[in-house]
């Protein structure tokens, strides 16, 4: 299952363009920096987890490079191998 982390596209407001989240930078920055302290290795994990809506599991896997990730244009995709990575809401 392929998994598409785009990169937030906001639309300029009142003549300014607000900051947007480049998603390759993000996880490289995110990869760079897990495994330093224990601590904010769950903070960051559960930021990504919640940002993507993907369940804790798969942040882990990209992180720690279990699973390969591409670049395409603005976007992180993922090859996820096992069941269906997004977290969904229990009802």
């Amino acid at each position: 299952m392929e998994i598409r982390l785009q990169s937030l596209k906001p639309e300029p407001r009142n003549g300014t363009v607000p900051m947007s989240i480049h998603t390759p930078g993000l996880i490289a920055w995110a990869k760079a920096g897990y495994g330093a302290d224990k601590k904010n290795d769950l903070s960051l994990v559960t930021t990504i987890a919640e940002s993507f809506n993907l369940k804790r599991e798969v942040v882990l896997a990209i992180l720690t490079g279990e699973v390969e990730t591409r670049i395409e244009d603005d976007d992180v995709v993922v090859e996820w191998p096992g069941d269906d990575p997004m977290e969904r809401s229990k009802q």
